[in-house]
């Protein structure tokens, strides 16, 4: 038993061509529980507490942002060192992008949003701060704001970093 243990050389286990995976899924396991637990409106009303809603879905908005955006942007520039146009960052065809999404917006509102904002479920969870409701305005900007910081990290952390990301690795 003692010469097994004396043999085992812990490199043996190690393979190079798997650390970026490696590194890809435990770090998206790694942001991903901070945004749940730090980075929720919850922590910020806690850590907050003379604060409104508002302010905590914007905090999660942004934090969101630095989570699954910016330290993504980091690791690929600074640790892996390849371009953002390899994780599905260019313009690309962006005024036929701009066109269907223009085009698409009703039918998808009609189809899909509005039937769905009329269920029970969704009228209790969205949006996150119901004061916002009360103003088109602010709830134009708040929705801006979710958009661009919420969503756009969200869609670039699965769809760019771990999908480009892990696309070597799994095929």
């Amino acid at each position: 038993m003692k010469s097994i243990l004396y043999s085992l050389n812990p490199r043996q286990f190690y393979d190079a061509s798997q650390a970026k995976p490696t590194l890809l899924l435990l770090g998206s396991a790694f942001i991903l529980t901070l945004h749940k637990y730090f980075g929720c409106m919850e922590f910020f009303l806690m850590s907050f507490p003379q604060h409104n809603s508002t302010s905590a879905a914007i905090f999660m908005f942004i934090s969101a942002f630095l989570l699954m955006g910016l330290i993504p942007v980091l690791v690929i520039k600074i640790f892996f060192q390849e371009t953002l146009k390899e994780y599905g960052i260019q313009l690309g065809r962006w005024k036929e992008g701009l066109a269907m999404v223009v085009i698409l917006f009703i039918p998808i509102c009609l189809i899909l949003l509005i039937p769905s904002s009329q269920t029970s479920e969704m009228v209790r969870f969205y949006p996150f701060d119901k004061s916002i409701v009360a103003s088109p305005s602010k709830f134009l900007q708040y929705q801006f704001l979710r958009g661009i910081f919420f969503y756009s990290a969200w869609e670039f952390f699965f769809r760019g970093f771990l999908l480009f990301g892990l696309r070597h690795a799994y095929r």
